[in-house]
């Protein structure tokens, strides 16, 4: 984007559409890994953009017990604290990094940068994240729970998505109710205009 970051609408479009593919491959017990803006192909037909999810190389079935992995592989930008920690991961990676993903479309930053490899990996298990940079009061609540450093209280792909659907929603209903308040301050003025003109 020229602007550095999307404008809501926009971003949540593509939110809708990344989270629901996150959703499909977790409800067949796929757990992608490598999350990314670059494993995602943009196709536009008929002015419509539509997002694929790609490069399936580091996915991983799910354990039908609820049991967590290790030896984790994916890009460091978009690794979960618990990949870090080697302390064992489970599909909620795939949220971490779609958390991350949020945040740079509405903000136009990383936030977790730094020149320094090791100290980028610090900052992904400890620095404090700037959320005030989300305008949007909702949308900065739905990425604070998708970037939550406890993954056992990080929401899922499908939670997710439900609340980007709803936040999308209120949106729409917002922009009809002041169209329809200023049509109202339209049609007030041309009243107080046609007296105006009669007196």
């Amino acid at each position: 984007s020229p602007l550095g970051y999307f404008p809501d609408e926009v971003a949540i479009d593509f939110l809708i559409q990344i989270f629901s593919a996150i959703d499909y491959i977790h409800s067949l017990n796929i757990i992608h890994c490598d999350i990314k803006p670059e494993n995602f192909v943009l196709k536009i037909e008929k002015g419509k953009a539509e997002l694929k999810l790609v490069d399936f190389g580091n996915a991983i079935r799910k354990p039908k017990q609820k049991e967590r992995l290790f030896n984790f592989k994916g890009t460091k930008e978009y690794m979960a604290p618990e990949t870090l920690e080697n302390s064992g991961f489970d599909e909620k990676v795939d949220e971490w990094a779609a958390g991350v993903i949020m945040y740079n479309m509405l903000t136009g930053a990383d936030p977790f940068s730094s020149d320094s490899d090791s100290e980028y990996k610090d900052n992904i298990k400890f620095k404090e994240i700037k959320f005030d940079y989300i305008k949007n009061e909702r949308l900065r609540n739905l990425n604070k729970k998708l970037l939550n450093r406890f993954m056992a209280k990080r929401i899922s792909a499908k939670e997710a998505l439900e609340e980007i659907i709803n936040i999308k929603n209120e949106m729409i209903y917002n922009k009809r109710i002041e169209k329809y308040q200023n049509v109202n301050k339209i049609d007030l003025a041309m009243n107080k205009s046609t007296i105006k003109n009669y007196s």
